[in-house]
């Protein structure tokens, strides 16, 4: 009996072991689960935040969860065609961009807000030239080039009008008191450039007003490092003397900024002049850019230059053309989400989960893009209504817009803007080298042999060679030319 009353003692303590246990386990998991939904959802909270600085946006810009379409070429020279929301794959000869992505527009179309309107209703561009004079029914360079040495702009401009250009070259550059010894005497003798001297207000990032003093820092931006306004872009319509306005927009990084200018420059153009906007500091020449696209109808030029940006983009719009950085699974950084400088500027600016359905494309360059003028200047808005809208001040953070833009398939949407070419790497116009700098381009067969010109893929010369200072030789060989350029000219 003794033993057989323990047996069913034992029993009940198993059995209330048992049970101790499973209730155990059972309030854990509620715990862990209870945890995870609050996880949740103060992480939706937080990207609803994000979102809500997007709001007035939300409706116009597509998902980046779109079907995608787009062709794979295999063999290890040839990089990968982006799988783009609305790409597919060139058949335009005349174009020379068989095996480049084109972006179809489609009937929903955006329209942006001129930048202007920020400032006011009644605003109108009246920031003038320093030196030169907009030729409307021209082709035209644009360029941000603030605070560069002599051999900055001789690198630039002499190896452009040596490939026969003859369009205008558009700077801004330094106040006239800030710019380097011999730079305003080389630019005020060179025809057809068209040069700015904006003043900028600007603060580091610590939020301490940035002084420069006369005679000291060349770059009154400190190389684009710190956050700037721009005085005197816009005036009031209703104002006969065009007063001033103030900048409509916080101080931000010059990189983002240039897009004003650039847009402001766009409007004193016909709409079908070609516009080439590129990075100067980096950037030779070694054909004419515009050579290779088909050529457009002659046209008059305007009976009078204009500010109205809504008189640019006549007809069914125009072409933009897209410059990629990489594509290559040996590139430096094989796409936006290899790259931790291209991911923080998509997050940055539009959250986790946009990178995340963008981090396998591309990088698209935004210092290098070509278009009719009908379409540069619709892009240009809708650039700067992407800061507008998000606030991004990261350094560098132009480039995150530039690719959300095209890759959420907004670009595609934008009226204006009839087709988008996208061009990968080492094919097109502009041969961007940055993410090349593994092993020297030499060794890669980018550098002729005998000439040293830089070539792409299929063995014909690159018309402009950006971000050649990543390659020491390319390096060496530029800045060799450049000192016999400025000692022909007796600079």
């Amino acid at each position: 009996m003794v033993v057989a009353l323990g047996t069913r003692n034992k029993g009940r303590l198993k059995i209330r072991r048992s049970t101790v246990i499973i209730v155990f386990i059972v309030c854990l998991t509620a715990s862990a689960t209870v945890l995870l939904l609050s996880t949740a959802w103060f992480s939706n909270t937080s990207l609803s935040v994000k979102s809500s600085r997007l709001a007035d946006f939300g409706s116009r810009i597509p998902p980046l969860s779109a079907p995608l379409k787009g062709v794979h070429v295999g063999d290890d020279r040839q990089p990968v065609v982006p799988q783009g929301s609305l790409q597919e794959s060139s058949t335009n000869g005349n174009d020379n961009s068989n095996n480049n992505s084109i972006n179809k527009k489609e009937d929903d179309t955006i329209t942006f807000p001129a930048p202007s309107d920020l400032a006011s209703p009644n605003a109108r561009v009246i920031l003038t030239p320093t030196y030169g004079a907009h030729r409307p029914n021209q082709n035209a360079v644009f360029a941000f080039a603030e605070g560069y040495k002599l051999n900055t702009y001789v690198a630039f401009i002499e190896s452009l009008r040596q490939t026969g250009y003859e369009g205008d070259i558009v700077l801004s550059v330094s106040e006239v008191d800030r710019l380097a010894p011999k730079v305003e005497q080389y630019l005020k003798s060179k025809e057809a450039v068209v040069v700015y001297t904006a003043h900028w207000d600007c603060w580091k990032k610590n939020g301490n007003r940035l002084t420069v003093d006369k005679g000291g820092m060349r770059s009154t931006t400190n190389h684009g490092h710190s956050d700037c306004q721009i005085t005197g872009l816009y005036g009031d319509a209703d104002q006969g003397n065009d007063m001033p306005l103030q900048d409509p927009r916080p101080a931000r990084p010059v990189a983002t900024a240039r897009y004003e200018l650039y847009w402001a420059w766009s409007t004193r153009y016909h709409p079908q002049s070609r516009i080439l906007l590129i990075d100067v500091r980096d950037t030779i020449f070694q054909r004419n850019p515009f050579e290779d696209l088909p050529v457009p109808p002659l046209l008059p030029p305007p009976a009078t230059s204009t500010t109205d940006a809504s008189s640019v983009g006549g007809g069914d719009g125009g072409i933009l053309r897209l410059y990629e950085e990489n594509a290559f699974p040996s590139s430096a950084a094989s796409s936006i989400g290899a790259s931790k400088f291209n991911s923080r500027w998509v997050s940055g600016a539009y959250g986790q989960k946009a990178l995340t359905a963008i981090k396998d494309k591309p990088v698209i360059c935004s210092g290098s893009t070509i278009g009719d003028v009908s379409a540069i200047e619709p892009y240009l808005r809708a650039m700067l209504s992407q800061f507008d809208e998000t606030g991004c001040k990261m350094v560098g953070c132009d480039q995150g817009l530039h690719n959300y833009l095209y890759y959420s398939g907004t670009l595609d949407r934008t009226s204006g803007i009839r087709q988008i070419v996208t061009y990968r790497q080492g094919e097109g116009a502009v041969n961007n080298l940055a993410a090349l700098r593994n092993s020297p381009l030499r060794k890669q067969g980018v550098l002729q042999e005998g000439t040293d010109l830089v070539l792409n893929w299929d063995g014909s010369v690159s018309a402009v060679v950006h971000q050649y200072d990543r390659d020491k030789e390319t390096e060496r060989i530029v800045k060799r030319r450049v000192d016999a350029m400025i000692a022909e000219l007796g600079l």
